[in-house]
């Protein structure tokens, strides 16, 4: 498998993971990858249970700042692909 597809299917398994994880913590069933994560409902403590369950289910331990710093749960989803596999910029 090519470097560029391994990590599209990496991206795509955390997006699927990061939807579930928003729809147990959020109580939500609809998780539109396009929002923001505010817009999802993500906010103060429910950001640091959405951190634990990422470092739990998906290895990434994830500063805070990066759950306001996307502009999507798309983009979110890419930093956490990124921070997974080491390959995260300071």
């Amino acid at each position: 498998m090519s470097e560029v597809v391994a990590e599209a299917a990496l991206r795509a398994h955390v997006l699927e993971q990061l939807v579930q994880i928003w729809r147990e913590v959020l109580k939500v069933e609809d998780v539109a990858v396009e929002e923001t994560l505010p817009d999802l409902g993500a906010r103060s403590i429910l950001i640091v249970e959405l951190a634990v369950r990422i470092k739990d289910r998906l290895g990434a331990d994830v500063p805070l700042e990066e759950f306001l710093a996307a502009s999507s749960l798309r983009e979110f989803a890419g930093t956490v692909a990124s921070l997974r596999d080491g390959t995260a910029r300071p």
